[in-house]
């Protein structure tokens, strides 16, 4: 609020009177005492010959004006900063006095060394100051958005709402204000804020953030206050993304992967018989072939860059099971994929090893991609899924065989065996230049039947970890006694480090609540040196962040659990569940970390909301799914956003895949039902069921 210091004002009255009674005139000056110079703006002539002047300087007017009286009646106007002084000379031993005849109007004014004896010299040390008592604003904003209302000075509460980038935990905007008064002082988060000029960047988080600027006027009394709360509103959605060949059943956005501005969707369940990059995609004769499409976003437009088929489509191939980007290359795994061929380019015509699967990598150079190698196992053999799971980092691929038969451990071990069915094992790829060469067969530490190591993988930099969902040790934590089998299903993730080319398993993780059929590393995802794994057969019922994780009442309910490492040492730095808990609702059938970021997606949710953070306390549309984000600030997570599709419905399975890249979040819902192609359709048609789309937010 704005206070005008009455006490000073009375003060001046009292000047005035005193201007009055001493000098004998009226108090705007200008009486029969006055010099014909008596208006002049302080630049008065000299003193007569033999006697002294009387003056000083006077500042703070502003472009307002300063009448001042000499004793003896002489008055000066001043109208711009600077020296005054009065033709009156006065001889040596003559007393002075200085008054203020008239204050300017918005300002107060005192007079240092006002009075005193005429020396032998010029009197030029009187100090004359009128700051303004003017605390008021010229102009307030943001770096973005526009306040409500619309800024006037008088008005000192004003509501603005900004858009906080979902995957993101802040949003880093600048306030600038310029005070009427040039002399007034800002000031803005307990520092002082330069007159229009923005400050220092500073975070906008989701929910209301209430900021003031406090403007002190040059008199240094009085003082308004101007208040903006800004509200936070989490995302929106920037896209709906359907195939450009839209069919029943397709499953387009059984897998997704983002990198920058590129986004990758697989749609296992395509049935085109082409091969190769934007092939003849109308054809429907070989069902369950599989296809990817590869979208590109200008500003925040996006469209088809490419069709991507295997180099050898045949039925029932699931190509695009699995999807990985980084930059400009594309891998793509066809779990069910045939050939008995082994390594780099083999034959892959070949069809004697029933569901083997294969790996296929794609590179583009400018706005064309093209297939740079065809993957297989080096100890292929039937039903091993090859490509269930991929996960790109630079140069380095990570391939999972979830089915693979080894009783081998560790790295590079025997990988001829076949005793132990569904053991599963990760296969490690290099390259250099254009050419891929295997680099690492990676199995468990305590390989058994059944664990199906590899059903999920993620690599960051020279780290791999890889989930083995059916791993059945009961130890919790990190390195625990993993010779345990009395959990059958707990699950498991096991880290793997590189130094140079070799690579060693670093950690062992299990759930801090271990128990059997849980599904520990459904899902997992790095991002340095933080991990999180997904465990869908989780049953505790507490929501939110590092509840009560003892609990086991509600069955399938699912949660996340989030690892830091410090060195070579992994610990647990988070359990987490979603806000609205519920049995069977599988939460961590996807994870994706980018940063201080997490999405967790949930296929079987069954809020009816729409968009951003609805009522999700609804159960109305089963297996509609949704999407959590939680963000980290220092080592406390917290959920973010309720992520749901612009058009719910039953059987969407919408969280199914998600993925994350810089402020942009991609979830998939394979069993959305319109029959709409390309960008933003009709989405709110259902006549195609199971064919699947995509949305993308930010």
């Amino acid at each position: 609020m704005r206070h005008h210091g009455r006490a000073r004002i009375a003060f001046a009255s009292l000047l005035l009177l005193f201007v009055a009674l001493v000098f004998g005139q009226g108090a705007c000056g200008g009486g029969s005492g006055s010099t014909p110079n008596g208006d002049d703006a302080g630049a008065t002539g000299d003193a007569p010959a033999g006697t002294f002047s009387v003056g000083g300087t006077v500042s703070g007017l502003e472009g307002t004006s300063v009448q001042l009286a000499l004793q003896g009646g002489e008055t000066v106007t001043v109208s711009t900063d600077g020296a005054f002084k009065f033709t009156k000379g006065l001889s040596p031993g003559d007393d002075y006095a200085v008054v203020v005849g008239m204050i300017p109007q918005g300002h107060v004014c005192s007079i240092a060394k006002a009075s005193g004896k005429v020396a032998q010299a010029d009197v030029t040390d009187i100090t004359v100051t009128c700051p303004s008592t003017d605390s008021a604003l010229t102009s307030l904003s943001l770096s973005e958005g526009a306040l409500a209302p619309a800024f006037a000075p008088a008005m000192t509460m004003y509501t603005m709402s900004l858009i906080v980038p979902l995957i993101a935990a802040q949003k880093m905007i600048t306030l600038s204000a310029t005070p009427r008064s040039l002399g007034a002082h800002l000031e803005f988060k307990g520092a002082p804020l330069a007159a229009a000029t923005p400050s220092a960047p500073f975070p906008i988080n989701p929910g209301p953030k209430p900021l003031s600027v406090v403007v002190t006027a040059a008199d240094g009394a009085s003082t308004t206050t101007y208040t903006l709360v800004v509200s936070g509103t989490p995302g929106s959605q920037e896209a709906y993304v359907k195939s450009s060949n839209t069919a029943v059943a397709q499953s387009f956005g059984e897998s997704v992967s983002l990198s920058g501005d590129t986004l990758a969707v697989g749609a296992v369940l395509e049935a085109s018989n082409a091969t190769g990059i934007n092939g003849n995609q109308t054809d429907a004769s070989v069902s369950n072939a599989g296809a990817v499409y590869v979208f590109v976003r200008s500003g925040s437009t996006w469209t088809q860059q490419a069709y991507i088929k295997a180099s050898n489509t045949k039925a029932d191939q699931l190509f695009g099971r699995s999807v990985s980007l980084s930059g400009d290359t594309l891998a793509v795994g066809a779990v069910f994929e045939t050939s008995n061929a082994t390594g780099i380019n083999g034959n892959q015509a070949d069809t004697s090893a029933v569901d083997a699967g294969a790996t296929y990598v794609f590179v583009r150079s400018g706005t064309t991609w093209t297939q740079q190698a065809y993957i297989k196992a080096s100890n292929t053999n039937a039903n091993q899924f090859f490509g269930l799971s991929v996960s790109l980092s630079g140069d380095t691929l990570a391939v999972g065989a979830m089915r693979e038969a080894s009783n081998a451990t560790g790295v590079n071990g025997n990988q001829a065996d076949t005793s132990a069915d569904y053991a599963g094992a990760v296969y490690v790829f290099v390259r250099s230049g254009t050419t891929w060469t295997q680099q690492a067969y990676v199995k468990a530490s305590n390989t058994q039947g059944n664990q199906e190591f590899g059903f999920s993988v993620s690599l960051s930099g020279d780290t791999l970890a890889v989930g083995a969902y059916g791993e059945g040790s009961n130890s919790t934590g990190v390195n625990g006694n993993q010779a345990d089998t009395s959990s059958a299903s707990a699950g498991a993730v096991y880290v793997f480090v590189r130094s140079a080319t070799t690579w060693t398993q670093q950690a062992y993780v299990k759930a801090s609540n271990t128990k059997a059929s849980q599904n520990f590393g459904r899902s997992v995802s790095l991002a340095a040196d933080t991990l999180a794994v997904g465990a869908t057969g989780e049953a505790s019922n507490a929501s939110g962040i590092n509840g009560n994780q003892a609990d086991t009442s509600t069955a399938g309910a699912g949660a996340a659990y989030v690892f830091v490492r410090s060195g070579t040492a992994w610990t647990q730095q988070a359990y987490v569940k979603p806000s609205n808990t519920k049995a069977a609702l599988n939460f961590g059938i996807s994870v994706f970390l980018v940063g201080d970021t997490l999405a967790v997606g949930t296929q079987e949710e069954a809020s009816n909301a729409t968009g951003i953070n609805g009522n999700q306390a609804n159960s109305s549309a089963a297996r509609a799914g949704a999407v959590y984000v939680f963000v980290r600030a220092g080592t406390t997570w917290a959920q973010q956003a309720y992520v749901k599709a612009s058009t719910t419905k039953a059987n969407q399975g919408f969280g199914c895949a998600v993925s994350l890249s810089g402020d942009t979040l991609a979830v998939g819902a394979s069993g959305e039902a319109s029959n709409a192609t390309g960008i933003n359709g009709n989405q709110s048609d259902t006549s195609a069921a199971g064919a699947g789309a995509v949305y993308v937010f930010r």
